[in-house]
Formats: structure tokens, C-alpha cells, sequence
């Protein structure tokens, strides 16, 4: 094993312990921690650490980067520390607290979702279509859009198009892995690219997306959409007007 991903591993380590020590001593109870280390694929330097008590969701806590400037006295070990205050799990009726939330910038590809976010709030998470021989030209969209809005976008190749009016509504159908068939109108930006009003409901659950224009049907693996290092810029995308003024 590489000396950089011993120190991943000690570092995780350590973290988890001093969670697990933190959580059980407020409470007699136990309570998992699991901690996760992103390293982008677009920059093997790049390295981010996320926590979230046991089965919920990495957006819940944010993800930090880690800065691995750190030194040992004797010089053999590089680490890097964070804090992350971890929620035990409330009993019914009890008061909820709002979470701290830490957005991550750049971008890179994880489990076949390409991601980009800036300092301004805007972020994406997207995938290219899955249909036929066709393949990698359409793109389908998760969207944080500095004006704090969350939508879907469908984005047509160079050589083809959407037909409609720019800045009309078209009509759209889509379908959610073996769901019911969905009709919504969304707004013709271009002639290559639709966007949706609101995220649809059951996107976050779903492996796949099929959407139905008039001269085409286009498939999407979604199954990844929700599992990048952005995410929970797009989950708290209401919060990037109070971090960036």
C-alpha cells in the first residue's frame, strides 16, 4: 500500500474513533459514524472527507476538503484535521436542529457523473444518454443555479435539436425505471437544451430516466447522480446567497 493511502486510512481511523468517542459520551447509547474519503479523478491531489451517522445521507454534514499540510515531528507523516459535529438521531417530537453545511468547489467524475460547482453557488451533476449506438451525446442535468433555483436540464448534441420556440414550454414525458409516465412542460432555453421547473419528484431514489421528446426517445443511467462530492452544494442550494454575500 501507497504511503499516501496509509495516511488516508490512519486519518479515517483516527476520525472515526474520536466521532464515536464524542457521540458516546453524550449519550449511554451507541451510535455508528461512517466516514468517507473522495479523491477526484481529475486531480489525484484533490482529496475531500464527508461523515454522517450510520444509513443517512453525506449532503447532511457537507463535505470537507482535506488539507494534508500537516507534519509530524519526526517528519514521516503528512495529516490533515476537521471537526464534524455528527446528530444523534432524534426521538419522536423533539426539536430538530439545523445542520452546519460546507460547499465544495471544482469539478471531476465519479461513478460515471461528471460534477462542477463554483465559489458563486452554481453546480451541476450530469450524465450522457445511454440509448443505442447513439450514445454519450445527450446530457441530462442536475442543476444548482445561482439564483438558488434546483431544476433538470436535457441537453441535445451540436447536430441535433429540440423543436419548439426559444424561451416557450414543451411539452415533455418522462419515466422514473418502471414508473408511470410523467408529462410536464419544460421551458426551451435553446434549441438544445429544456429546463425543468422543479427536480422531479423520486429522481433522488432512482437508477434510470427515460424522456420522450417529439423526435426522440433518450435513456439515462441516474444511478450516480446524487453520489458526487457536490451534492450537498445542490441539496443546500438556498444557502449559497447567505454564503457568498
Amino acid at each position: 500500500m501507497k504511503v499516501k493511502n496509509w495516511i488516508i486510512v490512519a486519518l479515517v481511523g483516527a476520525l472515526t474513533l474520536s466521532l464515536v468517542t464524542i457521540v458516546t459520551a453524550q449519550d449511554s447509547q451507541t451510535a455508528n459514524v461512517e466516514v468517507r474519503v473522495w479523491q477526484s479523478t481529475g486531480d489525484a491531489e484533490s482529496l475531500y472527507i464527508s461523515a454522517r451517522p450510520e444509513g443517512g445521507s453525506w449532503a447532511t454534514l457537507g463535505t470537507t476538503p482535506l488539507d494534508m499540510s500537516g507534519l509530524n515531528s519526526r517528519g514521516t507523516f503528512k495529516y490533515g484535521d476537521i471537526t464534524v459535529a455528527v446528530p444523534l438521531p432524534r426521538g419522536e417530537g423533539a426539536a430538530s436542529e439545523s445542520s452546519s453545511f460546507t460547499p465544495v468547489y471544482g469539478q471531476g467524475q465519479h461513478n460515471d457523473t461528471y460534477y462542477y460547482a463554483e465559489a458563486s453557488g452554481y453546480a451541476y451533476a450530469f450524465v450522457f444518454d445511454t440509448t443505442g449506438s447513439d450514445t454519450r451525446v445527450y446530457r441530462f442535468y442536475l442543476t444548482c443555479e445561482e439564483t438558488e433555483w434546483r431544476h433538470v436540464s436535457l441537453l441535445a448534441p451540436e447536430r441535433a435539436y429540440i423543436p419548439g420556440q426559444i424561451g416557450e414550454f414543451v411539452r415533455v414525458t418522462y419515466q422514473l425505471d418502471d414508473g408511470p409516465l410523467v408529462q410536464e412542460q419544460w421551458r426551451l432555453l435553446t434549441y438544445r437544451q429544456l429546463n425543468s421547473t422543479f427536480v422531479p419528484d423520486g429522481l433522488r431514489e432512482a437508477q434510470q430516466i427515460t424522456i420522450w421528446l417529439a423526435n426522440t426517445a433518450r435513456t439515462f443511467d441516474i444511478s450516480g447522480l446524487h453520489d458526487t462530492v457536490i451534492q450537498g452544494n445542490i441539496d443546500n442550494c438556498h444557502k449559497f446567497s447567505e454564503l457568498t454575500e
